[in-house]
């Protein structure tokens, strides 16, 4: 059984519960406080929940160890099943708290992870890190006050104060944020049927990676060719779209990390100047012979940050009907976001249902929009002790699970 965190909220009302479901939209699921309380006392084996028109919609139980509560709701002849521990639930109850929700996810192979991956090892030859522990700590150092500034200013949502120029944030970035988004894009192209991709991933690839900064993904993309496509991918043109600062860490990424993740192929990688922001006018886009050629268009953790921007989702929307618009037929547009606060989820809900009504376009996945992973990153002991009490001085729990929204889609 399979898991998705915070893919909704619960809060108390004064009757009852109300969940908010990010990644359904408009679901609201709506529990009386007494039927929630007799589930959890043993004394009703099975609820009903319902929607906020007080609609039924499904089912409440008991998991069969009585840790969680699960919920079903019921469209159609599908079934979505979600779940949220028992201690959780009485926290919401008890004291008001809002809590997380997860989503159960049944049929997807978890087997189908990245192969296991040393980014550490590679990172702290590149750092000149490495000796006793009381060496690896002191070494680092150097990094801690930008590493607790980096991870306070994502746990609070705001990274206006973050200048992503200056060379020690870049580094903390680096070691504490960096292995969380190199396997998005593999687990994203991996529940796609490997017929709707073959015509891509064959011979010379072009793809374009759009504020991309140190290019995770591009990492993620050459595991996945690896896996499934390896021998029939021969060359690869990688655009690197981004505003800059990044080129020192790209080129580490491309130098150093590359060869670990897809051998035998030849890598000829290009960077390109670009703003997102500008995307919203269609002659910008055209003035980039790369994105109307390109076979694949990633954009990983772009729609969060260009929302935080532009303070619209119909703005963010506006640009990815931009870039859908000049690519090229057979060629696949890729998207994944951190989930945050369910920001992605309100962008992506409305550019599938945009992409559901255009004849041209065909969803790769129609059913998902969200996964979960433990990252396949072997961890360093010395450094990763070190990063784990930088979260912890940030007041926030060092990542052990990455979450993230996505939507897939080829132009016929």
């Amino acid at each position: 059984m399979k898991f998705v965190s915070n893919i909704g909220w619960i809060h108390k009302r004064p009757t009852e519960l109300q969940i908010d479901i990010l990644n359904v939209e408009n679901l609201v699921i709506v529990i009386p406080l007494d039927s929630v309380r007799a589930v959890i006392a043993g004394s009703s084996l099975e609820e009903s929940i319902f929607n906020n028109r007080r609609e039924e919609i499904g089912t409440m139980y008991l998991s069969s160890n009585g840790g969680a509560l699960y919920l079903d709701v019921y469209c159609g002849e599908e079934v979505t099943s979600y779940s949220t521990p028992i201690r959780l639930v009485k926290a919401v109850i008890d004291n008001s708290a809002q809590k997380p929700i997860s989503q159960i996810i049944e049929e997807r192979d978890s087997t189908n992870n990245m192969p296991r991956h040393d980014y550490y090892s590679a990172l702290c030859r590149y750092l000149s890190i490495s000796g006793s522990s009381i060496d690896i700590r002191s070494q680092l150092e150097v990094y801690r006050k930008a590493a607790i500034k980096l991870i306070s200013g994502y746990r609070e949502g705001n990274l206006s104060n973050i200048n992503y120029d200056d060379l020690d944030i870049q580094t903390a970035y680096m070691l504490c944020y960096f292995p969380s988004y190199i396997e998005n894009v593999f687990q994203t192209l991996s529940f796609v049927d490997l017929e709707q991709l073959r015509d891509v991933f064959e011979g010379h690839l072009m793809v374009s990676l759009y504020g991309c900064g140190p290019a995770p993904d591009f990492l993620g993309l050459l595991a996945y060719i690896n896996r499934h496509f390896r021998g029939e991918v021969s060359t690869i043109d990688p655009y690197f779209f981004e505003r800059g600062g990044w080129e020192k860490w790209r080129d580490f990424c491309i130098g150093e990390l590359a060869q670990n993740y897809c051998d035998g192929i030849s890598i000829n990688p290009h960077h390109c100047s670009f703003n997102l922001l500008e995307c919203d006018r269609v002659e910008y886009l055209k003035s980039f012979n790369p994105v109307m050629d390109s076979n694949l268009h990633i954009f990983q953790n772009c729609a969060t940050e260009l929302f935080q921007a532009t303070r619209r989702v119909d703005s963010v929307l506006a640009i990815f009907l931009n870039f859908i618009e000049v690519m090229k037929p057979g060629s696949i547009i890729l998207i994944n976001d951190f989930i945050g606060k369910g920001d992605s989820f309100k962008i992506l809900l409305k550019l599938k249902k945009k992409l559901l009504e255009m004849n041209d376009i065909v969803l790769l996945d129609v059913k998902y929009n969200a996964d979960e992973y433990s990252p396949e990153v072997i961890r360093h002991p010395e450094v990763n002790s070190v990063i784990d009490g930088w979260y912890r001085e940030a007041r926030k729990e060092p990542r052990k699970r990455v979450g993230f929204s996505y939507c897939i889609a080829k132009k016929c």
